[in-house]
């Protein structure tokens, strides 16, 4: 141990000599920068000293952060350069300062957070160390520990004979019970194979006192540093009670040791490693240099899947998920991922809830049946004489629960694909065969059928007859290759290789339709497998459907090393609870340099076994588990990597279609025929081909032509039951929010608007009406800036601040765009799109207004009713897109008018963030890519003088506004239609829930050591979760007496435990209060009517409560009576029948000196409907509200708290550019209504003034509204997700 605190003692003096090499080297030669290879430190000094030379480490500096560390080592009273001092033996002290200063390893640690040790033994040894748990020891192992921390290798020090401590009775290694699977046991997947080991986990059973496990708690769970706590341990025993100064005194002196007995006596779920390979050509060239002839290699951590979905399952928030069959509802509420198709069409979704045939066996999805139809009158299966049966494909399989249900309400339904032998069809259709393509001409076999994909239709459970077994679906016929395996059973009784549309007039081959989920689960799993393991009755059957998300971030801001980030969550939740942060669950992080596959490779062992599912003892309950991948997730360039495709640049860059860059801008592309449109079947056998060739020529040749990766995806074997097309679909909050949404803003602040607009623009954003909840938008100036949930509001407010600003200032437009887009938009302007004699403030309102149209499709958690027809979904995603694309050609049009007239230059001085700046280049051609590039980050805009750009500029520019018109998010477009009819919501794939995780690492990361920063933010994780589950339950039959210990602490200490538990959300009535000038009373409980106290009345919630209230000053001059005997007649009558309508009470006012009491704010709590969760409910003065009365829902302003002086009459108007309905203030008459009748929607009204003819003109201030007595309203209702 004396060695140990000589080595740290004199790593101050190293320091100092890094310090001088490394200022005379820069003197030497000048550099710009400093270089960690450039430190020509003497080998022989580490080596006496006992220090890793520092040209071996796996890292190499950072210049700014190594010079600020070294500094700060200056600055400490000089500590690096001053004599160390000595005891009497001539030992070197270790000072106080000594604990503060960081070794040479953590400043190479800022610089390079992926350095790997080159001892694999180093960890193991350091945690075998840390397992010392002599209780006389304590001074010595938290000295030990503070080295450690320093930084100085436990590899580089004498090694320190370990204290055994002695056997305890209660400490017992950790025994995972072995269960095994029935379904596919016996299968092999290449590449899934499992070859990681368990980590050991060493358990002290002993219980920690109230008192320590809830301060560990909070260290652990807030990242508590030592100084922080060494702070909080002498605050408390300098103020100590006699009671608690044991336990105060018996704490450790380093948070470490506390947040080590935490952990030793959590139950942590398990955690796996498993060693893979690096790509040399990622790492730094130091560390090439160091593994040159090696193989580079790194542990991979992991959760054990298996294990955590075990946890999961025993805590209660199985109580919260949905297990069973998927509901048929109608369709404004198909909201949860169980009223999709997607759940409806999968055999392992159902929790072993299926339809059954009259024999009780279990009917698939993909099974080809005999039916009868619900029809009256049919010729075929209600024939008077010689009736026989349809002949159809299971589809999918519902629970029906519509309001107008098929049968009964709560049925099994069945959705069937009717099967018809195709002469039938061929002769039906003779006459029309040259207008149907893919009519066939050829003979056709008697035995032949074909599917017709738009006479789908409903059927009871009681109406199917039997299975059909020998049926032959023949995938070869009409592929583009060709195999030597192709050998399809054409013998027969049923052989299936065409669907038919007839609306479509279309055939077209099967192998280009989409399959089924459980026809690829069957071809996986075998029929039998699936039905022995998930149709019983001896088990309880439990299917989690999992979200598995995967995405490539960095863990610093400075850094651009990246890692790979796989998660996944539980999409059998609802959406608020699938969208909490605790609910992301972690699976590993791919460390810097690794190889996808090779990640996907280890953890797919794993996900294997949960598929196949397994039995597993539920509370003293034998269950069967299956877990199975319902969607992957992840942003357009991570989907096209999971399906094994080309990224969005490429010729061919959409995974869903073949289309190509000449007609990606194509909003007419055809995508119904299905000649272009990927399909499952089709790309395996693609794949099939490609690997069949011998040389790589051929091999690039195959994926030159259709677009694939050369590379097949690891998920492909890892998840090969899964669409390569379905189950990848995109994400909208990027593509449309931080894509279209983002551009038409650029576009807008750099080519429509003048300096001079562009300045008063960004103050007319700032003061315009807000909804209520929104804070202020940033300036425009910093629109590159802006979150995803800026990008939404802007998207609501701008079509106003167009329509009301820009109407009433049209000078603001630049005269160029002004003609431009009078020209482009000419023949919209002919067809009435923009009303009568529109000019360009109405072109842009209308533009804006499309693009909030479509972003409420795609990213709204409810669609109205009709929304999810295809035709009306498709039309309204297609005209958003067209009038960005001509917007887009007015800007460039715009640019070549001003060009070609100018004929002098003359640079502005005035940089903001330009279109070209904001977006990556899609190129179309090498000059337009050459052109683009040569755009920087930030340009100079025209002179407002000159109304000139540079040539360059302006010419790059027009290239990089023509090339928008065909971005990949343009395309993508054309395929929501598919994404919304497969999981019922366009936004059920966001990934934002998921990127905010990685926002939580790169908070965490900073409480670690970055030594292994993958390992530590998988321990931070592991104890959060397990803390967490301990106070679900999950562990009340293994460990009863922590579970019993920290839900008692949870209910004395709820704040402890907020981070973690979902619930009811924490209001502290003092916040609502910060910006009340004047309060009185705001513990005041509402036992009111409408305005005074009175007695307690029904249906007026517990916890509601007014605050701020006003004072007797404010009151007289705002005409507000305080007392009864204050009222005029008409407001006495209307607090009288407010009483006898709203709360049934009959109230006399008698006039007397009762006071009366006005306030600023009231809220009460109030259940959500579609989350079944209470939320608080704060309303305001002047806020624009809805209130019922007898004659149903209106709308009004709330001037004075429970009462309303201003109404608002419906004008049965609604303004034509935006489709908002408009309203008119009225002052009279007056109406007082209660709490009861006062809703908590949100209203967002935005006020305006009118004039002849006029229309909207120009928005009003909050000053204007109160002054101004006739304005009128637009009443905005657009719900754009994540705002």
């Amino acid at each position: 141990m004396a060695s140990i605190l000589r080595r740290r003692g004199n790593r101050l003096a190293i320091l100092a000599h890094i310090e001088q090499e490394a200022k005379q080297r820069a003197r030497e030669q000048s550099a710009e920068s400093f270089d960690a290879q450039s430190m020509d430190v003497d080998d022989d000094v580490f080596e006496d000293e006992g220090y890793p030379d520092p040209t071996n480490f796996a890292t190499d500096f950072d210049e700014v952060e190594l010079n600020q560390q070294l500094h700060q080592i200056r600055d400490e009273a000089n500590i690096a350069i001053e004599p160390l001092e000595t005891d009497e033996a001539g030992n070197v002290l270790e000072t106080a300062q000594d604990e503060e200063l960081p070794t040479v390893e953590e400043l190479q640690q800022l610089a390079d957070f992926q350095n790997i040790d080159d001892d694999p033994t180093a960890d193991e040894v350091s945690d075998e160390e840390e397992e010392v748990d002599d209780p006389t020891a304590d001074e010595v192992s938290d000295e030990k520990e503070e080295v450690d921390e320093g930084g100085i290798p436990l590899s580089n020090v004498p090694p320190v004979e370990p204290i055994q401590p002695k056997q305890q009775e209660d400490e017992q290694p950790d025994s995972s019970p072995v269960f095994t699977g029935t379904m596919g046991a016996s299968r092999k997947v290449k590449g899934a194979e499992d070859n990681s080991e368990a980590i050991p986990h060493r358990r002290n059973l002993t219980l920690l006192s109230d008192f320590h496990m809830s301060l560990a708690i909070w260290a652990q769970l807030n990242g508590v540093s030592d100084s922080t706590y060494q702070g909080l341990r002498e605050i408390l025993q300098t103020n100590i009670t006699s009671e608690t100064i044991r336990e105060i005194h018996s704490l450790p002196v380093s948070v470490s040791t506390l947040k080590k007995g935490l952990k030793k006596r959590l139950p942590l779920l398990e955690m796996r490693r498993a060693p893979i390979p690096l790509r040399a050509d990622k790492l730094s060239s130091r560390r090439r240099k160091v593994l040159e002839g090696k193989s580079p290699t790194q542990d991979l951590h992991f959760f054990n899947p298996v294990e955590y979905i075990k946890t999961l399952l025993r805590s209660k928030i199985r109580n919260d998920m949905y297990f069973g069959m998927a509901l048929l509802v109608d369709e404004q509420d198909r909201i949860h991922p169980w009223n999709s198709r997607a759940w409806a069409s999968s055999a392992r979704s159902t929790s072993g809830q299926y339809a059954h045939y009259k024999d009780k066996t279990a009917i698939i999805p993909s099974d080809f049946i005999e039916y009868n139809c619900h029809a009256d009158i049919c010729p075929t299966c209600k024939a008077h004489s010689n009736p026989s049966p349809h002949v159809g494909r299971v589809i999918e399989v519902w629970r029906d629960q519509r309001s107008k249900p098929l049968g009964t309400q709560n049925a099994v339904v069945v959705l069937v694909e009717p099967l018809v032998r195709l002469l039938s069809v061929k002769a039906a259709l003779k006459n029309f065969a040259k207008y149907i393509g893919g009519y066939p001409y050829e003979d056709i076999p008697p035995n032949e059928y074909v599917m017709v994909k738009d006479q789908r239709q409903y059927i009871s459970e009681d109406h199917v007859i039997t299975r059909i077994e020998c049926v032959c679906v023949d995938y070869t016929f009409g592929s583009a290759v060709q195999l030597d395996e192709d050998a399809p059973d054409l013998g027969s009784k049923y052989v299936v290789r065409r669907k038919v549309n007839v609306k479509l007039k279309r055939f077209f081959p099967m192998v280009k339709s989409t399959p089924t989920r459980g026809e690829l689960e069957v071809e996986e799993f075998t029929r039998q497998a699936i039905v022995e393991s998930f149709d019983r009755c001896d088990v309880d059957v439990y299917s989690v459907a999992l979200i598995l998300f995967a995405d490539g971030f960095g863990l610093y801001r400075t850094m651009h090393k990246s890692i790979m980030g796989i998660y996944h969550s539980i999409a059998s939740l609802k959406r608020a609870d699938r969208l909490r942060q605790m609910n992301v669950m972690p699976l590993t992080l791919g460390p810097h340099a690794s190889n996808d596959n090779d990640v996907w490779k280890q953890i797919g062992g794993k996900l294997r076994e949960l598929e196949e599912g397994f039995i597993y003892d539920i509370h003293g309950k034998s269950s069967f588990i299956s877990a199975h991948v319902f969607f992957l997730a992840g942003d357009f360039p991570q989907q096209q990597d999971n399906s094994g495709f080309r990224r969005p640049t490429a010729k061919q860059g959409c995974r869903m279609c073949d289309v190509t860059l000449t007609h990606r801008g194509d909003l007419d592309f055809d995508l119904t025929s299905g000649e272009h449109q990927r399909h499952h079947h089709e790309i395996i056998r693609q794949r099939a081909s490609m690997a069949s060739k011998d040389t790589k020529v051929d091999k690039e040749g195959v994926a030159d032509k259709f677009g694939l990766a050369i590379d097949d995806p690891a998920l492909i074997r890892v998840l090969p039951a899964l669409d390569i097309i379905r189950s990848r679909p995109p994400d909208t909050a990027h593509s449309e929010l931080g894509g279209l949404t983002k551009m038409l803003h650029l576009l807008i602040y750099d080519q429509v608007l003048t300096p001079t607009g562009c300045t008063e623009y960004a103050k007319a954003l700032r003061v315009f009406p807000r909804p209520p909840g929104w804070g202020r938008i940033q300036s425009p100036h910093h629109l590159l800036q802006y979150s995803l949930t800026e990008h939404a509001r802007w998207s609501v407010m701008a079509p106003l601040v167009m329509r009301t600003w820009l109407k009433s200032h049209p000078g603001y437009i630049k005269a160029a765009f002004s003609r431009a887009i009078m020209s482009v938009f000419a023949k919209d302007i002919r067809g009435g799109l923009f009303g009568s004699q529109p000019g360009p403030a109405d072109i842009i309102t209308r533009v804006l207004v499309e693009n909030v149209r479509s972003n409420i499709l795609l990213t709204t958690d409810r669609m109205g009713v009709g929304d999810r027809e295809r035709q009306r979904f498709d039309g309204q995603l297609k005209q958003s897109r067209r009038l960005f694309q001509l917007f887009c050609k007015t800007a460039s049009d715009a640019i070549h008018a001003r060009r070609s007239r100018t004929k002098s230059v003359r640079p502005s001085v005035m940089n903001i963030p330009t279109v070209a700046s904001g977006t990556e280049v899609i190129a179309s051609g090498p000059t337009a890519v050459s052109a683009a590039i040569a755009i920087q980050s930030t340009e100079e805009i025209e002179d407002p003088r000159t109304d000139m750009e540079p040539a360059d500029v302006t010419t790059a520019k027009s290239t990089k506004y023509h090339l928008w018109v065909s971005r990949p998010n343009v395309h993508l477009g054309l395929h929501y239609a598919d994404v919304m009819e497969e999981y019922g919501l366009a936004s059920l794939p966001m990934v934002l829930i998921f990127e905010l995780k990685h926002k939580l690492w790169k908070r965490v990361v900073y409480t670690t050591n970055h030594r292994a920063p993958e390992k530590d933010l998988f321990h931070w994780e592991n104890v959060t979760q397990t803390i967490r589950f301990l106070l679900l339950d999950a562990f009340a039959d293994t460990d009863n007496e922590l579970t019993a210990q920290l839900q008692k602490l949870n209910k004395t200490m709820p704040t402890l435990f907020s981070f973690i538990l979902r619930g009811i959300r924490v209001v502290n009535e003092n916040q609502e209060n910060e910006d009340d000038d004047e309060i009185a009373d705001n513990s005041w409980t509402v036992q009111h009517s409408v305005v005074f106290k009175l007695k307690k009345m029904d249906g007026i919630p517990d916890n509601a409560s007014v605050v701020g209230r006003l004072n007797t000053k404010s009151c007289r001059e705002t005409h507000l009576p305080t007392k009864e005997s204050q009222m005029d007649p008409q407001l006495r009558s209307l607090v009288t029948n407010s009483y006898n309508h709203d709360y049934n009470r009959q109230v006399t006012i008698m006039g007397s000196s009762q006071v009366l009491k006005w306030w600023k704010r009231i809220s009460w709590d109030e259940r959500d409907l579609s989350t079944g969760l209470p939320k608080r409910v704060t309303k305001n003065r002047g806020q624009y509200v809805e209130y019922t009365d007898a004659q149903g829902p209106h709308y009004g302003r709330l001037d004075h708290i429970l009462t309303h002086d201003a109404v608002l009459a419906q004008n049965d108007a609604v303004d034509s550019l935006t489709g908002l309905r408009v309203y008119k203030h009225e002052c009279f008459p007056k109406v007082v209504v209660g709490l009861t009748k006062l809703s908590a929607t949100n209203v967002y009204m935005v006020p305006f003034k009118t004039e002849p003819d006029s229309g909207l003109w120009g928005a009003l201030s909050e000053v204007d509204t109160i002054e101004h007595q006739d304005f009128s309203l637009l009443h905005v209702d657009w719900n754009v997700g994540f705002m």
